[in-house]
This record gives C-alpha cells, sequence and structure tokens, in this order.
C-alpha cells in the first residue's frame, strides 16, 4: 500500500537549526528557493529518517555523489538534530518515522502504535531501491552515464533492481580474495619450510663428510655403526680406562652396557665423567694440590715477613732523624721542662708590665687634666719634688716607651714554638713505640705460623726468613718429583680420551645421520601433508568460488535482461517524450560492454559518443523515472533534487509535463532554483500542486517565504 509524505520536522538539521514543520500536500509538491536556501535540506530530511545517514554524502549502493561536510559540523545544534515525517496510505493508514538526536536512535509508529521495524523495512525498501526509485540527488543524474566502465554494470543492475544478485556475487567476490590471501601464506608457509629444510640438509651433509673424513683417516667406515661394529668401537675406549685403573691401582669403575647406537651417547659422557673422577680423586693429583697451597702459604708468610721488617726499619730511621734534631726522649723530656719554667717567668714579667703601664697611664691621664702653668709637684717615677707638670708628662712618656710589652710577647711566641716542636717529637717518640710493641705482636704470630708449619720451634738465633725460602725450596722439590708421575699420568689418561675422541666422532656421525633422516622425514609428517592438503582445499575452493562467479554473472545477465525487457518499453516512451530525438529513436543497455547505446540507421554506437551533456542528463532521467514507475514497494512518494541540471528550457518543458502526470499515481516532490522550470511544473497538466518558497540564505538558518498550494 503506497504511503505519501504529509508532513516533515526539521531541528537542527542542516541547514534548519530552527525547529520547523513542513505540511506536504499529495501530487506535485514544488521547493523553490536560490541558492543555499535550503532545497536540498528539505529533500533529504526524509532520506535522512529512513537511513541514518546524508544522502549527498560518500556513496549509496554503487553510485558515487559528490561529498558534503557532515552534516554536524554544519550545524551549531548538531547534538539536538532530529528529523520526523508523517506518512498516509492511501487506505488511510498513518506511519511515523522520526530519527535522532543520533544516527542510531529511530522510532517507528504505525497508526499511532510503536512497531520494532527499521524504517526502510516499513515501506518495504532496500537501498538499493531508494537510490533507484525514490530518491533522486543532484548528482546522481549524470553518475548513472558518467561512471567507471567497472562501476556500470553494478549501476544498471541496481537500477532494475538485481541488489540481491549483486550482494550474493560481492559475498562471493570477498569469499575468493579471502581464501587467494590464505592461499598465499600457505604457500609461503611451504617455501619457507622447504628453504630451511635445504639449508638444514646442506649444512647436515657438510657436517656429515666433516666426520666421515676424519674416521675414515682413522681406518673407520659408517658400517662401524651397525649392531656387530659397536662392541668393537667401544672395546679399545673401554681397554684403555681398565689399563690405567690398573697401572694406578685404582679400582675400576662400573661401565654401562652398549648393543646398539643409539646408547652411544650415553656411554661416552659416562667414560668422560669417570676420568674426571678418576683424575681429580688421584693420591699425586691431591698432593699437588696440597703442595702448590703450600707454596701460596709460605709466599704470603714471606711477603708478611718483609713487610714487618720494612716497618722495622722505618721506626729505626724515624728515631735517627728525631735524635739528630731534638737528642733523646730525656733530653727532649728536660728540654720540656726547661721551656714550660721559662714560659712561666715570661708570662710573671708581662703581668707585672701591665700592671706597671696601667699605672702610668692613669697617672698620665690625671696629669693631663691639670694646667700647664702647676709647680711644685713631686714626679711619681723619679720621686723629684717641685717638678711642672711639662716635666711629668715628658718622662711619663718616655717610662712607657721604656716598658713596652712587645718584647716579652714575641720572645713568649717563641718559647711557644720550641715547645710545641719537643713535644711534637716525644709524641711521635711514643708513636713509634706503640708501632714497635704491635710489629713485635705480629712477629711473635708469624713465628709461632712458621714453627707449626717447620713442625718445631725455632731456635732464638734461627733466621726466620731463611726458615720460609728453605721450606719453599723442599716443596719446590717435591713439586718437581711429582711433576714425572703427573706427566705418565697424564699420558696415560690422553690415550684412553683418543679412545673416547673417536668414539666422540662416531656418535657425532651417528646423530648427523638421524638429524639428516629426520629432515628427509619432514614432507611425510601429519603436519606437513595437512599443511600441503589444506592449500590443495584452498586452491579447490578458489577454483569452484571462480565458477560460481562465472555462472552467477551470467545469471546477473540473464536477468537483467528479461528485466530490462520489461523496464525497455517505459523507458524508451520516456526517452522519446523528453529528448524527441528522431535521428536516435530508442535506446537500450548493452548486458555485454554495460553501457546504454542506441543506433542510427544499421549503425550502433555508444551514447556517450553521440549525445551531449544535456542528452545524457536527460537519458538518466529516464533511466531513474523508469525505474520508479515499475517499483513495487510502498514509497508512495519520489523525491527529485534540482533534475534539470544541464536541461535547456524545451527539456525543462517536456520533464514537467512528465512529473506532472507521474504526480498523478504518486506523490512528486521536487526542488528547483530556476524560475523557468517553476513556471513549468506550475502550468503543466492538472494535478494538484504545492509549492513552497525559500527565503535566501542569512548566515543564520535555512527558513520559508511562503507556502502556496494551487488546485
Amino acid at each position: 500500500m503506497p504511503y505519501h509524505i504529509t508532513k516533515i520536522e526539521l531541528e537542527g538539521f542542516r541547514g534548519f537549526r530552527n525547529r520547523k514543520h513542513l505540511q506536504l500536500e499529495q501530487g506535485l509538491v514544488i521547493v523553490y528557493g536560490p541558492q543555499r536556501s535550503g532545497k536540498s535540506s528539505i529533500l533529504n530530511a526524509p532520506v535522512w529518517a529512513l537511513i541514518g545517514s546524508e544522502a549527498c554524502k560518500g556513496t549509496i549502493g554503487p553510485i558515487t555523489v559528490r561529498e558534503r561536510i557532515e552534516w554536524q559540523e554544519r550545524n551549531i545544534h548538531a547534538e539536538a538534530c532530529q528529523v520526523a515525517i508523517h506518512l498516509r496510505g492511501d487506505d488511510g493508514d498513518s506511519l511515523f518515522i522520526q530519527r535522532g538526536p543520533t544516527r542510531n536512535h529511530y522510532v517507528v509508529q504505525r497508526n499511532g502504535a510503536v512497531v520494532k521495524q527499521p524504517p526502510l523495512g516499513a515501506l518495504r525498501l532496500t537501498l538499493d531501491g531508494l537510490v533507484s526509485s525514490v530518491f533522486l540527488p543532484q548528482e546522481v543524474v549524470r553518475a548513472v552515464l558518467s561512471v567507471e566502465p567497472s562501476h556500470r554494470r553494478a549501476v544498471f543492475t541496481q537500477l532494475v533492481g538485481l541488489e540481491d544478485l549483486r550482494a550474493l556475487e560481492e559475498c562471493f567476490s570477498n569469499a575468493s580474495e579471502t581464501l587467494g590471501k590464505l592461499a598465499n601464506q600457505i604457500a609461503h608457509s611451504i617455501q619457507q619450510i622447504d628453504a630451511e629444510i635445504k639449508g638444514q640438509v646442506a649444512l647436515q651433509k657438510k657436517r656429515f663428510q666433516e666426520v666421515s673424513g676424519k674416521l675414515r683417516q682413522r681406518g673407520l667406515s659408517d658400517e662401524a655403526l651397525c649392531p656387530e661394529g659397536v662392541h668393537s668401537l667401544v672395546s679399545p675406549s673401554v681397554q684403555a680406562l681398565m689399563e690405567f685403573c690398573s697401572t694406578y691401582r685404582l679400582e675400576p669403575p662400573k661401565l654401562p652396557e652398549v648393543g646398539a647406537a643409539e646408547e652411544l651417547p650415553g656411554f661416552v659422557n659416562e667414560v668422560r665423567t669417570v676420568l674426571s673422577r678418576l683424575e681429580a680423586g688421584c693420591p699425586e693429583t691431591q698432593r699437588q694440590k696440597e703442595l702448590y697451597g703450600k707454596r701460596h702459604i709460605l709466599e704470603g708468610l714471606l711477603a708478611e715477613q718483609q713487610k714487618i721488617r720494612n716497618a722495622r726499619e722505618q721506626i729505626h730511621c724515624a728515631r735517627q732523624t728525631i735524635a739528630g734534631q731534638h737528642g733523646t726522649e730525656e733530653d727532649l723530656k728536660q728540654a720540656i721542662e726547661e721551656f714550660e719554667q721559662t714560659l712561666r717567668e715570661i708570662n710573671e714579667q708581662i703581668d707585672r708590665a701591665g700592671k706597671y703601664l696601667r699605672m702610668i697611664q692613669e697617672a698620665l691621664l690625671y696629669f693631663e687634666t691639670l694646667p700647664e702653668g702647676t709647680a711644685e709637684v713631686e714626679c711619681p717615677v723619679c720621686r723629684t719634688a717641685r717638678v711642672n707638670v711639662a716635666h711629668l708628662r715628658l718622662h711619663l712618656a718616655s717610662e712607657m716607651e721604656k716598658a713596652g710589652l712587645e718584647p716579652l710577647r714575641q720572645r713568649r711566641q717563641q718559647i711557644e714554638r720550641l715547645l710545641r716542636e719537643k713535644q711534637d717529637a716525644l709524641n711521635q717518640l711514643t708513636q713509634l713505640a706503640e708501632q714497635e710493641k704491635k710489629l713485635e705482636a705480629e712477629w711473635k704470630e708469624l713465628v709461632n705460623k712458621v714453627s707449626q708449619m717447620y713442625g718445631q720451634p725455632l731456635a732464638p738465633n734461627e733466621s726466620l726468613e731463611l726458615v720460609l725460602k728453605a721450606m719453599d725450596e723442599a716443596t719446590q722439590a717435591e713439586l718437581k718429583q711429582l711433576q714425572g708421575l703427573l706427566e705418565a699420568r697424564s699420558k696415560a689418561i690422553r690415550k684412553v680420551q683418543e679412545k673416547l675422541e673417536v668414539l666422540g666422532q662416531v656418535v657425532q656421525l651417528h646423530q648427523e645421520k638421524r638429524r639428516l633422516q629426520m629432515l628427509d622425514d619432514i614432507p611425510n609428517l601429519p603436519e606437513y601433508r595437512a599443511l600441503l592438503g589444506l592449500q590443495a582445499h584452498a586452491e579447490l575452493y578458489i577454483g569452484l568460488l571462480s565458477e560460481l562467479k562465472r555462472a552467477l554473472k551470467k545469471e546477473i545477465e540473464q536477468a537483467f535482461a528479461v528485466k530490462f525487457e520489461d523496464l525497455k518499453e517505459k523507458l524508451n516512451e520516456l526517452y522519446r517524450r523528453l529528448l524527441g530525438r528522431n535521428d536516435f529513436p530508442q535506446i537500450w543497455i548493452d548486458a555485454d560492454k554495460w553501457e546504454v547505446r542506441t543506433s542510427a540507421g544499421d549503425r550502433e554506437t555508444s551514447l556517450t559518443r553521440v549525445f551531449n551533456v544535456g542528452d545524457m542528463t536527460a537519458v538518466a532521467l529516464c533511466l531513474f523515472l523508469a525505474s520508479a514507475m515499475r517499483a513495487s514497494h510502498d514509497a508512495g512518494f519520489l523525491l527529485l533534487d534540482d533534475p534539470i541540471q544541464c536541461l535547456d528550457e524545451a527539456h525543462e518543458l517536456r520533464l514537467a509535463e512528465i512529473l506532472a502526470e507521474l504526480a498523478k499515481q504518486r506523490q512528486v516532490v521536487v526542488s528547483c532554483s530556476r524560475s523557468s522550470f517553476l513556471q513549468a511544473l506550475q502550468t503543466a497538466g492538472t494535478v494538484r500542486r504545492q509549492v513552497i518558497r525559500l527565503a535566501p540564505w542569512d548566515n543564520s538558518s535555512c527558513r520559508l517565504e511562503a507556502e502556496t498550494p494551487e488546485a
């Protein structure tokens, strides 16, 4: 049941920032206004309510249209965006669709009751059906004919309603691409594994040849690894080990039995362990370690003895130096007592001189206060009677100079410096005495250590250095005697090790051969075979998908041919009415090249070769209107956003007649900015018309100028 739009509510959508209600009549609705007045906003509002994205942004189906700025960026009230459309069916049913404030939030009501159905589903519409038979944005008209050849097929199949087959084909293409990537990854992994195997095989073969060459030099071959040859390989090593134990009176070790080549690595490791244990547990070896330890101790004792001797010599030199400068310790003590006594006497003289000076200063201050003519005064210095004041002042001043303190103070400083020198020298002697006591204790401890190593106390006149050197010489002599024994023992051990080395090379050869066998067996592993099988299955599936794609392509071509036959008659009828080209009487779509073609007599050609932009635009309109006339959904309205681009006035008049005739069957909402097309729409046919006039853009919001319903 077709529905037509009765009312559009906009708030915060594109140019309409303030809330606006638009009442739409049934029939032909003309939205007229200058550029940037809001015509496209009104035409886009129902589409945004239905699909939740701006119709002129990005792509809709396979048709690419001009990109615009996101509506959120164009509106300061984007967070309050809300669009609602009211629809009414021919039988009186009502449908309400509202979207906002976000793209994913919508409400659908049928006859006032909320239904859980998407907006497009409520009108039995698909996205392809919306573009091909309901909404015609400005750029889609020319996009139908101007897209790249690779997109023509998608555009034309969309116009005839083959979106399901196209979607299935796209799924097959995606699956084929995914499987192709998987197959390439598997093939790359297999190549890497094969390359790694080849590299490892080459390396193992090189090692195998090196070990085989060494064994051939010793007279052995690969056949020595057979079960019969294992015993002959092990016997020389066992025999050499037993001879070694017998020669040095050691208990023969218990070795594991070897019956197969796989047991050789364990046997070799066990023999090596036994050799290390026997060599470490040998008495000569132990004695050698003890002697080396003893030599290390003796060297330490000699160094300590030399250290004590050097310290004693330093103390002796220091004593001689002090004695040469200051004398003996008794001399120092006596000199210190004399200096202290002298210092006390000087301090007493300084005290007496200070008192005498203070008395003279007081007398001088007193006589300074007397008048110049005063006479018959007794002199306090010379006790002369009847002298004048001038004589007193002169006499007192000379006494102050005689009784000066500076010489006494200089003498005291000199005595103090000499006293400190003597005290420092005495302290040095005391410290040297303490150091001598400490060295004496260390010397006694060193003598005790040497006595313990020597085995008896040292004689009083016996030199410690000579004893230590004698013990060191004895230790070196014993080490020299052991050296011969140890060399013979090492020679015997090397003999066993040589036998064991041959056996180790055989073991290495066996291991290299096993590695080569393992590398050769990798292609036979279940994991590797599974990887090959996965690659084969992927290639098989890719082939099957290719076959399915070819079959589906053929099916699409056949279905297109059938559907286009239903569309062809109506398309050519509209073509003749809108274009009126007698030189090219009909047009059709070639399913092989997926292009619109025409003919002039017996000559066929592509439409883009003979038609100009205006004629191509008219042909695109014919394709859209023919598809809209045969649509079977419940959207009983058409939305045409400025369809007359590149059309002249003659084409405008013919298009107005077609739209007026189409408006008798369904609601047609068309926008335009030309007054000539507005006049043509107003005078074409006998149909109910409504003109919505928009005022020019005032940099704030779109607004209506007038709404004029006409009979």
